[in-house]
């Protein structure tokens, strides 16, 4: 049932759509605005056809009410709630970050139909502009810190923490955020209340293509739900993604990783450089093991979860990267006994910490058995590399290395793939091209021994 009401020189057009949960009409509602000049029986013809168009429309499925709906109300209202459910943790915590960032104050109050590809091109060449990742510090120029001692301004009147009021007092930089509290606080333009040091920074490609990504996810997810008819933003060319090459360890030094972790100070540090190194997981994966995830008979680890620390969260234990990312992973007899050298060191630590210790059944915890937050094992690796004169590699850097030993040993792709927990092997050619390229050259050569008959080593 159609309806309409005249507002001023327009009138407003209503459909039900039905009844909502608790028992209420749901109406989709437009206006419509007659052309000028019409008599009034003309006027009431154009209204009539005007209802029944709008009204085949709902009917039908083609009315999109993405027309009206900005995108601010739909990221809150519609997008959010499935998120929740659909997201793994961090994914929803980094889109969160990257609407409430950069996207919703630049297209937040737009109708979704609205957003246009133009728009959206303007938006990536604004990101690209020096000063976006404002990387720059302000340090209070000395005539200020005078004004605020001698009028007694304090913390609370700048609206600011404590400490971060002790730093400023003491002449260390602060963020741009602080700096223009403190700046308005007083009344005065930032530039005459602080002194700018170091040049704000661009944004990387893969920074700028990570926020795209989630504009585009939203706005498909909105066209999933019949709400605009074309995501524009699949009319603009993404932000190119600039591989770099992660630093990994070659086979000497390698080596040498594995004697100097075996004889490390720390046997929490030296027992998790092992595992990665033998192993290849994750960051994350490392962080969520548990004992119950070792199979000493079977020398096995199964990898099945995630620990990682989500900002304005905590940490945060979820499914792995992948589905593949769940797997196990055949352990050599040398990593087996360390573990239960490192689970006696664990156990001595359980009994002389006592009732504070919690029974979380991870391997590498904090000094009470809570989770570790996985940044720690990045200051372990860093640590340890540093104590012990090796160039710096990352983690990741560790997974890197284990892969390329793998192939350079021979080891099968599908096999190296499966070992990483790569949802597909192609993942695994394209990040180990160069691996591969060797293990290519070294074929070459062989079938060249062979046919002439000379002996292969």
């Amino acid at each position: 049932m159609a309806s309409a009401l005249k507002r001023g020189c327009s009138y407003q057009i209503r459909v039900s759509v039905g009844r909502d949960s608790t028992g209420k009409y749901v109406y989709e509602v437009t206006t419509w605005t007659p052309p000028t000049g019409l008599t009034v029986k003309k006027e009431k013809a154009a209204l009539e056809a005007a209802i029944l168009d709008f009204e085949r429309q709902v009917k039908s499925g083609r009315y999109l009410s993405g027309e009206k709906t900005t995108l601010l109300e739909f990221a809150n209202t519609h997008w959010l709630p499935y998120a929740k459910s659909n997201l793994k943790p961090k994914t929803l915590a980094d889109y969160c970050e990257f609407l409430e960032k950069r996207i919703l104050p630049v297209f937040g109050r737009l109708p979704l139909a609205q957003i246009q590809p133009i728009q959206i091109i303007n938006w990536l060449r604004d990101l690209d502009q020096k000063g976006m990742r404002n990387t720059a510090r302000y340090r209070l120029k000395p005539h200020v810190l005078h004004l605020l001692k001698t009028n007694n301004i304090t913390a609370e009147k700048l609206d600011i923490a404590s400490n971060t009021n002790t730093r400023l007092r003491s002449g260390h930089v602060v963020s741009f955020e602080i700096a223009c509290k403190v700046s308005s606080v007083l009344n005065f333009p930032i530039d005459e209340v602080f002194e700018s040091l170091g040049m704000d920074d661009k944004l990387s490609d893969n920074t700028k293509g990570n926020y795209f990504r989630c504009l585009s996810s939203v706005l498909s997810t909105a066209v999933q739900w019949q709400m605009i008819l074309e995501n524009p933003c699949k009319r603009v060319k993404a932000p190119s993604q600039r591989g770099h090459e992660i630093s990994h360890m070659n086979i000497d030094e390698a080596q040498k990783a594995y004697q100097a972790a075996l004889n490390y100070h720390d046997i929490r540090v030296g027992t998790a450089i092992i595992t990665l190194l033998q192993t290849g997981i994750r960051e994350g994966e490392l962080a969520g093991l548990e004992w119950k995830d070792i199979d000493f008979d079977k020398n096995e680890i199964h990898i099945q979860r995630n620990s990682q620390y989500i900002r304005k969260i905590g940490i945060v234990t979820g499914t792995t990267k992948t589905r593949s990312g769940n797997r196990a992973i055949a352990i050599a007899p040398d990593l087996i006994e360390l573990l239960e050298k490192y689970r006696y060191w664990q156990n001595t630590e359980k009994a002389r910490i006592g009732d504070l210790w919690q029974n979380t059944d991870r391997l590498y915890t904090q000094w009470d058995g809570s989770p570790i937050h996985n940044q720690t094992i990045t200051k372990w690796n860093k640590k340890f590399l540093a104590d012990s004169g090796f160039k710096y590699t990352t983690v990741h850097g560790l997974r890197h290395s284990f892969a390329t030993l793998q192939i350079a040993a021979g080891t099968d792709l599908r096999t190296v793939s499966q070992l990483l927990g790569h949802a597909d092997v192609s993942t695994t050619m394209n990040i180990y091209a160069h691996s591969l390229k060797t293990s290519e050259t070294a074929a070459a050569s062989k079938i060249s021994k062979i046919l002439r008959g000379e002996e292969i080593r």
